[in-house]
């Protein structure tokens, strides 16, 4: 019987047939482990038996001709090309496709594949960095990554706690005690196996930000979601610096609306006490520009650093501790949060981000005058 199935697949193209032959081995392999002496009868049948079922669970989704359809891939059964690497690569790129076209339309001017193609191509070509990979950061990179950005840097040495189960998304029963950025990367991966993950395990500093940037190197945006006003002020005056486009996220303790968040330049954000606070220091501090004196009449608007801020209109619900350090390694705040207002602030400043890739709009901040 081995025979004539051998015989039917060298007669048949690779398809339906190889997927028969599999499946009877299957039966017989089964049904000889439950028969005394079955290895002793027909090893060799036994060892062949058990090779075409790892062939079948390793490669039954490698495609063998380009010109099926990628809706059939998955039940293609053929051995490796005798060029895996080129062919490696045409699957990764078709697994790419697959997964993120959906983001290449809607940024896509027309409705041409071409098109929607190149904005899936330079969201896998970037690099984005998330300093803080808590409340708001843990969604803003999981929105990355869903969106096709193809090397992602996550900076932070905080582990989770029980009390981070109410506004982080790692935050689960079996990740207590475990360092936020190891359990996104494993995360992000799942996502997106084809995705370069990099950790960089540390608290950034007003003295070791400088260093840490000039360290990682070339990105093509960075999110910031410290809560410490200066960590925030000097991550801030060394983007300017360095021309690193930035989204700044604001303060989400203490507020329940998730409508009535919204972004604009930092130098227009409001009823957000954390930015507001950031942007007197980066004025007095950093020689950013102060725009006009309040006594002085002036019709054009105060100039723009071109540094996206995410901020909410509503009113925070409770007061600030004034005695609060704001270190970034308390696990809970002095106001309450919710998963919907922390995952919706990380869900804007990670569409900013996507936009400006996608359009090829990145804005360089203008730092001090």
């Amino acid at each position: 019987m081995l025979a004539k199935c051998c015989w039917r697949r060298r007669k048949q193209p690779v398809g339906t047939s190889s997927l028969t032959l599999v499946t009877v081995v299957s039966i017989l392999l089964r049904l000889g482990n439950n028969i005394e002496g079955f290895n002793d009868w027909s090893p060799a049948f036994g060892t062949t038996a058990r090779w075409m079922l790892k062939q079948r669970n390793t490669v039954c989704n490698f495609p063998l001709q380009k010109e099926r359809s990628i809706k059939s891939v998955e039940h293609t059964f053929s051995l490796h090309s005798t060029n895996p690497n080129e062919d490696d690569r045409d699957w990764n790129l078709q697994q790419r496709n697959l997964r993120f076209s959906g983001v290449g339309k809607l940024y896509s001017p027309v409705n041409e594949e071409t098109q929607q193609l190149s904005v899936v191509d330079r969201l896998a070509e970037s690099t984005v960095t998330v300093i803080g990979i808590g409340g708001i950061g843990s969604w803003s990179v999981e929105a990355l990554c869903r969106s096709g950005v193809g090397n992602i840097i996550m900076i932070d040495l905080d582990d989770i706690c029980i009390s981070n189960s109410n506004r982080q998304l790692h935050a689960l029963s079996g990740s207590i005690g475990k360092f936020k950025t190891r359990v996104m990367k494993d995360r992000l991966l799942d996502i997106n196996p084809g995705c370069n993950v990099t950790l960089v395990e540390t608290f950034v500093t007003a003295e070791n930000v400088d260093d840490i940037l000039k360290h990682i190197g070339p990105m093509t945006a960075l999110i910031d979601a410290i809560d410490g006003q200066h960590e925030k002020c000097a991550l801030i005056a060394a983007c300017a610096k360095l021309k690193i486009p930035i989204v700044t996220v604001g303060g989400a303790a203490g507020r329940v609306d998730p409508t009535k968040i919204i972004y604009d330049d930092l130098t227009k954000a409001h009823d957000d006490r954390l930015l507001g606070r950031c942007r007197k220091v980066l004025r007095q501090s950093y020689g950013f520009d102060k725009g006009p004196p309040n006594n002085v009449k002036n019709n054009h608007r105060p100039k723009k650093w071109n540094i996206t801020a995410v901020f909410s209109s509503e009113k925070q619900k409770a007061r600030v501790d004034k005695k609060s350090s704001g270190s970034l390694r308390t696990c809970d705040g002095y106001m309450g949060t919710a998963c919907f207002v922390t995952g919706t602030y990380g869900f804007v400043a990670a569409s900013e981000v996507v936009r400006m890739i996608a359009e090829d709009d990145l804005q360089i901040p203008l730092g001090p005058s």
